[in-house]
């Protein structure tokens, strides 16, 4: 017989949204070379279909083999074992579960695309089991989902119903996985970010209106989980009532670099930390945001606007929101021991066909820790605190 042996460390990486823009696959590069890897982790866009040109069949596979093109990202394939998952560029912008019917023929070009056993449903969740260091149970975020709200939302109401990314099934399925793991680590993959990303904190209301529920905020218009706050707060409190401690979330989607610790309710003191998140950037450039809204400044100003903008997005969620990062594209370096996770944000200028990657953040999560410690860069880039 053969014996599975139990490893004692692991090193993935995780990213997500790749275009076919004027902007080079260079990150894919840099994934494919970096020695010493296990796996890595596709959090969704991994196309980006048209909204209303992509129907057939023919079309999504067209689609599919258009990405497939680029020698980088046949290279990196070569080099790693992908995890996947899909999320909204592989069907429309802000996929829910009252989708069209044509995304009949989207899930089954993605399943020809992906080797990926399925037991006879569509479904993608799934838990990936790395022998008793982690468990890694990758989400569904989209195709379960109650539709976004396309609105800017004041987070203080509790009259409204209760909104699900997951649905009942796959909820109940998580938290069945995650009360029972007894691996060392929980690392969830995820397509967007499940920590809080207020533009404004409302907490102060709460002198005016003590009921109003925790975490009040302005939210921006975008696909996370401020679109669905009574879910995200019944997850990470099932992690705090069941002591489920050592949970990292890897995510994806908003373009932005983001790190942060994870409490039921993010303004309360006495709320435990149950985990963290780290929230990938892209892999392709989407654009250079100082070209595309502020033109009108020089490139230094225009970057120092942005650092300005971080700041407040960090101060509108603290304590728990650690750092931001508006401007780069990379991928994300997960190192996984039984002691300690640290996490990388590698970044690269994808403007440039031979760009190198480099450190740009990087945190270390010790065993049963309730704070994500800096690792200090020779070139940090962002908001850091």
């Amino acid at each position: 017989m053969t014996a599975l042996r139990r490893p004692r460390s692991s090193t993935n990486r995780f990213a997500c949204c790749q275009q076919l823009n004027p902007s080079w696959f260079v990150a894919h590069q840099a994934i494919a070379a970096e020695p010493g890897l296990d796996f890595f982790m596709h959090l969704g866009d991994y196309v980006y279909v048209s909204d209303t040109g992509t129907q057939t069949v023919d079309d999504y596979r067209g689609c599919y083999r258009r990405w497939r093109e680029r020698p980088e990202l046949r290279d990196m394939h070569a080099a790693l074992p992908t995890v996947a998952i899909w999320d909204d560029g592989e069907y429309y912008n802000g996929i829910d579960r009252t989708g069209p019917p044509q995304l009949a023929n989207a899930k089954q070009v993605w399943f020809e695309a992906w080797p990926f056993i399925n037991a006879g449903d569509d479904n993608i969740y799934r838990a990936v089991r790395w022998g008793d260091l982690a468990d890694i149970p990758v989400l569904d975020v989209r195709s379960h989902s109650d539709p976004d709200r396309d609105d800017i939302q004041l987070t203080t109401d509790d009259t409204a119903p209760m909104r699900s990314t997951l649905g009942t099934d796959q909820f109940n399925w998580l938290t069945g996985l995650l009360g029972s793991s007894t691996a060392a680590w929980r690392l969830i993959g995820q397509g967007f970010p499940i920590q809080p990303w207020r533009l404004v904190n409302l907490e102060f209301l709460r002198a005016f209106r003590p009921d109003q529920p925790p975490g009040g905020g302005v939210v921006i218009p975008s696909d996370e989980w401020d679109q669905y706050p009574d879910e995200r707060h019944d997850l990470l409190q099932f992690l705090a009532d069941n002591h489920i401690t050592d949970n990292i979330f890897c995510s994806g989607q908003t373009h932005i670099l983001l790190a942060s610790g994870l409490k039921p309710n993010p303004d309360s003191g006495s709320s435990p930390v149950v985990g963290f998140d780290f929230t990938n950037g892209s892999l392709t450039a989407d654009p250079d945001v100082r070209k595309a809204y502020l033109s009108d400044l020089p490139s230094d100003v225009a970057e120092q606007v942005l650092h300005l903008a971080e700041q407040w997005v960090i101060g509108q969620n603290q304590p728990n929101m650690r750092y931001m990062n508006l401007l780069d594209q990379g991928y994300t370096v997960v190192d996984v021991t039984p002691d300690a996770v640290e996490v990388t944000f590698r970044m690269i200028d994808t403007y440039h066909p031979d760009a190198q990657a480099y450190d740009g953040a990087h945190f270390r999560v010790a065993r049963g820790a309730t704070a994500m410690m800096p690792v200090h860069t020779s070139t940090p880039r962002g908001t850091l605190i």
